[in-house]
């Protein structure tokens, strides 16, 4: 452009030469201006990203990296209504400052940038047809222009950040790629903190489970817990469970003959031989009531061969106990007689007590029936009963004699059971 007004000047001096010079310096004037302002305003883009940048990764907090977002947007947007929308748990947008007010009706229009992950830039809002459901009439009717920006990070929308009535005549490039770049830059540390808190959470989580179940669980069904925590709800679910109870049926006549610190070491090697079964088998040992010993297996992880673990554990509990009785006679001792009920069904297993003292268990029918099955097994003096509910699960795999059928307090029906051999 200069090398033509300098062809120009040096033709001879007329009217037309002189105008046609004069309009064309006029225009290179204004071109050269354009150029200068915009790589004035480019530099000022740069520099004020990079400087929003730096003060954003000081920043740590969510709520923080917004409040620097939306006044980002308002310095830059020239705008005093600029607004944050977030996703809550069910899919509504609602504002950030207050997640318990009213959401933003359905067919909001930021519904549909979230979901496109793409931004909307509009200077006549009045006239565009989809700002219809932006909101009420009177609202729209308010509205010059408006910039509607995704806010994604992790692979998922979170929300959405829009600048309404911006002073700026109209959006330019400038404009949007400036607050692109803001937004972009607080997502990455929104995703970071995402990052954080979920580790936490994990963290906090595996420890909970680690605690809860260090002393109920073998050492493989805790290792597989803490592989997948997410699979374990302490807050109580329905699980597919079967229940083991024993008891030491000459306990009591022990008792009156026995020194009590004697009584109370030789319980504890029963306790310690049943663990040792119950942790052999991947059974969770539950609690020790007095001289009784509760475990189960289905929770708080399924398995689908629980009842033949619960068996295979029983004959394990009888075949320990009649080796330690033969090593307590070698030494003098009386024996230990036990008895074991065995029953399948649902129950609701988790953490449960007081803020005083939780622990993980299973409650319901089924373990209620379990302890009468126990109990019959102790009345008849049958070492091990097996309730019909997990006699039809392993039938084929185990030995039995015959059915019985007897009333247990608590049940109206009479319930069956199966002896096994």
């Amino acid at each position: 452009m200069p090398f033509i007004i300098i062809q120009f000047s040096r033709l001879p001096s007329s009217g037309v030469n002189y105008i046609i010079a004069t309009l064309i310096s006029g225009i290179a004037g204004v071109f050269l201006g354009h150029v200068v302002r915009r790589e004035t305003a480019q530099r000022f883009v740069v520099a004020k990203g990079e400087e929003v940048k730096k003060s954003i990764r000081r920043s740590d907090d969510k709520n923080a990296a917004l409040l620097l977002l939306e006044r980002q947007f308002r310095d830059f947007g020239f705008s005093n209504t600029v607004e944050i929308y977030l996703f809550d748990e069910q899919g509504n947008l609602k504002n950030y400052k207050d997640m318990e007010e009213t959401a933003l009706p359905m067919r909001h229009i930021y519904y549909d940038v979230a979901a496109r992950r793409e931004f909307i830039v509009s200077n006549f809002v009045q006239e565009a047809s989809r700002f219809n459901h932006f909101g009420p009439t009177e609202e729209k009717g308010l509205v010059k222009n408006i910039a509607v920006f995704p806010i994604e990070y992790g692979g998922i929308p979170r929300g959405v950040i829009s600048v309404v009535n911006s002073a700026h005549e109209y959006f330019n490039d400038e404009a949007v790629h400036f607050l692109i770049s803001v937004k972009q830059s607080v997502e990455r540390v929104l995703e970071i903190a995402e990052n954080q808190r979920l580790t936490i959470q994990s963290e906090i989580q595996r420890e909970k489970i680690r605690n809860t179940f260090s002393s109920y669980v073998s050492r493989s069904v805790a290792e597989e817990i803490l592989k997948d925590p997410d699979k374990v709800d302490l807050g109580g679910t329905l699980h597919d469970v079967t229940v083991l109870f024993t008891e030491v049926i000459n306990f009591q006549e022990l008792q009156e003959t026995l020194d009590p610190s004697e009584l109370v070491a030789m319980l504890n090697e029963y306790f310690s031989l049943s663990i040792d079964a119950v942790f052999e088998f991947d059974g969770t040992l539950d609690k020790f009531i007095g001289d009784n010993v509760m475990a189960f297996w289905g929770a708080p992880l399924p398995m689908p061969d629980c009842e033949q673990r619960a068996l295979h554990c029983a004959t394990r509990i009888q075949k320990n106990m009649e080796q330690l009785n033969l090593s307590w006679k070698q030494r003098g001792k009386e024996s230990f007689n036990i008895c074991v009920g065995i029953n399948s069904g649902k129950a609701i297993a988790g953490n449960i007590g007081s803020i005083r003292r939780m622990e993980y268990t299973v409650i319901g029918d089924t373990v209620n029936v379990t302890a009468r099955i126990k109990t019959l097994s102790k009345t008849k003096n049958i070492p091990i009963l097996v309730s019909e509910s997990t006699y039809t699960k392993v039938k084929d795999q185990f030995r039995f004699g015959d059915k019985l059928q007897a009333a247990v307090k608590g049940k109206s029906d009479i319930i069956t059971v199966y002896q096994l051999l």
